[in-house]
């Protein structure tokens, strides 16, 4: 709050408003940006605060942004939306506390004509807050159950009670008079009671730290207690200190309450502690071992050392145990093979336990179990851990599958983690093969059977792991996952287009992956069951078993015919990510090396091939039939983007489809663009991003692929990033060929016939043009004008039409490569109506101009440089408004006469150019552009604008009328005084016709 107090001291609030804007849009994901702007526009008046608080309060649980965002509904009329929010805030939120927010609510009751409020805090105290002094007719109710509470001395004009005891174990509160809800009531007590933390040892000398809050009372400063797991009467309590702000699970304004606890203070407590917050929450990470690392490195100096005696005959004791940390490096080679005389025997358990550990989320814990239930098999049977769960739905839900006989449940007091939880299954699976699965996951036909062949296909095979759209390293469809999770229906299908492109399929991998995890008896037996003593509430113990497994000679693969849903993420929320780094780092100790030889086996990716096979099913699963046009184009955004997404439209509406061929040059360790790497999409959509290809390697491959999705037309936009190979895979193709015309990257290597010097070029003879980019380089492959020119040819040689978007750009093309080209207009002719200039601009106030677009050094950045310059240092009545961005907008900033938005979205831009109340509009742009939609936009939003005498744009003004057409060699004082209003005559047309 001080960062965003501090942006909003400027007198000139206006001023500040739009230089927040500009940062929001430089950084939308900032909420002290977003923050500071809804305080701007609500001391404003500005009714768009509303925007900036309903974002921010999103994911929030500060009490002051919600009850900002209620004032300004009640500022603005809107009581319905004051009380929703006021009831939103109050079922989620602690009790507000200060007389401001308590008027406030109570303001927003009386206008609702609602007979009152009410709040809980994390203590168990009620506040009330109700028109009515007599408190017969109030009812509290404790999940359904009416309950006595005691009254506290009265606090102004609030009511407050005491709730019983054990209110932290009940889920909900409702409050009513004469049977009536309060706004507020029915109160989420599990939120309200929230405690969420996070613990880790500081250093080697056996120090904690750690963070812990009240999520739904962030001013709150939080009590840590250590307890003894050995003696729970040894304990030790402190008082959380310092805070830090952070984003956390959505919430950018989380306050986290630091702690910090000495060594000395917990060595009496014994080696294993559990470290729990206020209402015994234990904290992510405990339980823990503060002095592991100092034990771990005096038993391994120890093993050392009885290894290598002085004196021989200490040699015959006995070893000391390994330590629970001991250190074993990862071999980068696959793992030690066995003696012929240790060979495994292939055996196939005749019964497979699926383990489930369990402990919230009672929709999607039932929703697994249904799945596993719909799909399985004799001999399959369920053993399911509800680890100490909250939800006494889940558990009553789950006792009932028991006595049905569905499954097996085993039930603890308190909550263990996960690693525990999922040796009390294994160990009941003692015997037989064990299939460790997530209750968030959703299985799919042949799951089992899928996993239990790849399994048994061979005796030194240990686990086996499913695709699914959230499983790290196997992770479908984007490999970097999350994917968003499918529904159960769309998982089945997924799966069985799995099934048939990777029928039988194995790829052997580093890991398994806990979420579904086949374990074979026979490696669960060698192993042993997971860690308990390291990973706490869980994350990177299954990988540190598979460690384990894997220097015992078994091996871990993934089974790409079979796909499992998986929501994933939900389980540890605030300390997931310091649980993962604690952990992982855990386990590089372990195992040193691990994350190497993760990060390595990620760079080979050897499951590209069977995620590209699912891409290629799932496509032409959904080709329904249809004939496909290829558009071929780069992956940069701008005009080129916008024509194409113009025509998926078009190509829908002819009941066809498009699929659109980007060039991928991924990225070596050192730094330099591997082989050209061609990408299919559908549209501008990620639904399919394995379908890449290595060219030429793989060049008759996705040549047989257009061929199956029945490639009929194709359409080049633009070559910019691709190599020559894409030339032959078109022509194999054999399909009619049309060249659109964007820009010249047909000819210049530089692509807008602008040098180095940022001036347009004039289009010299060849040897000019080498010169050049000999001289400043090349925008792309291939850097020679020679070679571009020959590639050019040929493909306009094989094109059945060579189409660009003004006669300006279609005379360049003609010029030089003597093939007559169609001009066809981007966009549709219309009229636009424009405003007259005001006779003040330039007179008694400054001429406003507006700027829009993304101004690079090709689209005029040092003319609008030098013309703001020249405007401050003369002081002319002049001011530029940039809607858009620039590649420096430092610098123009600096002179104190321009204003810069930021970024913006196409569908904005119109009305972005509006609310700038600019004079006239100015494109600086000195290439000769084949369309600019910018022009346009800037007619709609009924400005005049001044070009520069070339391309396009210089061509549609005159032709058209609704501004001026300039030299392109005119000085900044030239411009100026057009901008001045010294030229007013020129803008007294008040129609243009487009």
């Amino acid at each position: 709050m001080k960062k965003a107090t501090a942006l909003v001291s400027c007198r000139d609030l206006n001023a500040t408003l739009r230089m927040l804007e500009y940062a929001h849009r430089l950084s939308p994901t900032d909420g002290t940006i977003s923050l500071a702007m809804a305080v701007v526009r609500l001391v404003l008046g500005d009714p768009r605060a509303v925007e900036s608080l309903e974002r921010l309060t999103r994911h929030s649980t500060w009490r002051d942004l919600w009850m900002a965002l209620i004032l300004v509904r009640l500022r603005s009329g809107n009581t319905e939306r004051a009380a929703g929010d006021l009831q939103t805030m109050l079922s989620r939120i602690a009790a507000p506390c200060s007389l401001a927010d308590i008027k406030l609510a109570t303001t927003v009751s009386r206008r609702a004509d609602v007979d009152g409020w009410c709040g809980l805090d994390n203590t168990g105290r009620v506040t009330i807050a109700i028109r009515q002094r007599a408190l017969r007719d109030l009812e509290l109710l404790l999940d359904g159950t009416n309950v006595p509470c005691s009254e506290l001395p009265r606090s102004g004009s609030v009511r407050q009670f005491r709730l019983p005891k054990h209110w932290p174990k009940a889920t909900r509160l409702e409050v009513l008079l004469r049977g009536r809800r309060l706004i507020g009531s029915p109160i989420d007590i599990t939120r309200i009671a929230q405690v969420e933390g996070f613990v880790e040892t500081a250093s080697t000398s056996g120090a904690l730290q750690g963070w812990c809050r009240f999520p739904a009372e962030r001013e709150v400063v939080p009590t840590i207690t250590v307890t003894s797991i050995g003696d729970p009467r040894r304990r030790l309590s402190v008082r959380a200190g310092p805070t830090e702000t952070r984003a956390v699970g959505g919430d950018q304004f989380a306050l986290l309450h630091r702690f910090a606890i000495q060594a000395g203070k917990i060595a009496a407590l014994g080696d294993l502690l559990r470290i729990s917050g206020p209402h015994g929450r234990t904290l992510y990470g405990s339980p823990i071992r503060p002095r592991s690392f100092e034990q771990t490195a005096r038993t391994a100096m120890l093993t050392v050392a009885q290894r290598f005696p002085l004196y021989r005959e200490a040699a015959k004791r006995p070893a000391p145990v390994l330590p629970v940390e001991f250190s074993v490096p990862v071999a980068a080679a696959a793992p030690p093979r066995l003696k012929a005389s240790a060979k495994r025997r292939p055996t196939r358990s005749a019964r497979i336990d699926i383990v489930i550990p369990a402990y919230r989320g009672k929709d999607a814990t039932l929703a697994c179990l249904a799945s596993v239930f719909a799909h399985r098999a004799p001999g399959e049977r369920v053993i399911v851990v509800a680890d100490g769960s909250p939800d006494r739905d889940l558990v009553a839900a789950l006792s009932a599958l028991a006595g049905q006989g569905e499954i097996v449940l085993h039930v603890e007091a308190v909550n263990r983690g996960f690693p525990i939880a999922a040796n009390i299954g294994l160990r009941l699976a003692a015997g037989h093969d064990a299939m460790l699965l997530n209750s968030d996951t959703i299985v799919t036909p042949g799951w089992l059977s899928g996993l239990r062949a790849a399994i048994h296909s061979a005796p030194d095979i240990g686990t086996a792991t499913p695709l699914s759209n959230d499983a790290t390293i196997l992770s479908y469809p984007r490999r970097d996952g999350p994917n968003p999770c499918p529904d159960a229906a769309s998982a089945a299908e997924l799966a069985s287009q799995a099934a048939a492109a990777n029928q039988g399929s194995i790829v052997e991998v580093p890991t398994g992956h806990a979420f579904c995890l086949y374990i074979r008896a026979e490696c669960l037996q060698e192993t042993g069951v997971l860690r308990e003593d390291l990973f706490a509430q869980g994350y990177g113990e299954e990988n540190d078993f598979c460690m384990r497994a894997r220097h015992l000679g078994w091996r871990h693969v993934a089974v790409p015919g079979v796909f499992v849903a998986h929501q994933g993420g939900g389980s540890f929320n605030a300390a997931r990510d310091d649980l993962m780094r604690r952990n992982l780092a855990i386990l590089n100790q372990l195992h040193a090396g691990y994350s190497d030889m993760i990060a390595r086996w990620h760079r080979q990716d050897p499951l590209a091939e069977s995620r590209r096979r699912i891409d290629l099913a799932r496509l032409q699963s959904s080709a329904l039939g249809r004939d496909a046009v290829l558009m071929v184009t780069h992956d940069r955004d701008g005009g080129v983007r916008r024509h194409i997404a113009e025509r998926l439209d078009v190509i829908a509406d002819s009941g066809r489809r498009a699929l659109l061929l980007f060039p991928e040059h991924p990225v070596t360790a050192g730094g330099e663009a591997a082989a050209y790497v061609a990408r299919v999409e559908v549209g501008f959509g990620d639904e399919y991003p394995n379908l890449v290809f290595r060219m030429p390697d793989e060049r008759d491959c996705l040549l047989s692929y257009l061929q199956a999705c029945r490639v009929r037309e194709i359409e080049v936009h633009s070559l910019i990033g691709h190599g020559d190979s894409v030339i032959d895979l078109l022509f194999g193709l054999a399909a009619p060929l049309h060249l659109i015309i964007h820009d010249y990257s047909w000819f210049c290597p530089r692509i807008t016939l602008v040098s180095g010097d940022h001036r347009y070029c004039g289009e010299p003879g060849i040897a000019a043009c080498r010169d050049c980019i000999a001289d400043h380089g090349a925008a792309f492959e291939p850097a020679s004008p020679d070679a571009l020119v020959a590639r050019t040819h040929r493909l306009i040689e094989r094109a059945r039409s060579v189409i660009a978007p003004s006669s300006d750009a279609a005379q360049r093309i003609e010029r030089h490569f003597g093939r007559e080209v169609v001009v066809a207009h981007w966009e549709e002719q219309r009229r636009f109506t424009l405003r007259p200039v005001s006779e003040e601009a330039g007179r008694s106030r400054p001429m406003r101009v507006c700027v829009v677009g993304a101004i690079s050094y090709e689209k005029g950045y040092n003319n609008l440089l030098q013309c703001a310059r020249l405007a401050a240092t003369e002081k002319l009545p002049v001011e530029f408004m940039v809607v858009g961005h620039t590649c420096d907008d430092r610098r123009l900033l600096e002179t104190g006469v321009v204003r810069i938005t930021g970024r913006y979205d196409q569908t904005e831009a119109v009305a972005l150019i509006e609310a700038q109340q600019a004079d006239i509009a100015w494109l600086p742009s000195i290439w000769p552009e084949t369309w600019c939609y910018v022009l346009t936009e800037i007619w709609q939003a009924g400005l005049r604008v001044v070009v520069y005498d070339i391309g396009s744009q210089a061509e549609r003004v005159r032709a058209m009328g609704g501004g001026v057409v300039v030299p392109l060699d005119a000085t900044a004082a030239d411009l100026l005084a057009h901008f001045s209003g010294s030229n007013s005559d020129r803008w007294k047309s008040p129609v243009l016709r487009h």
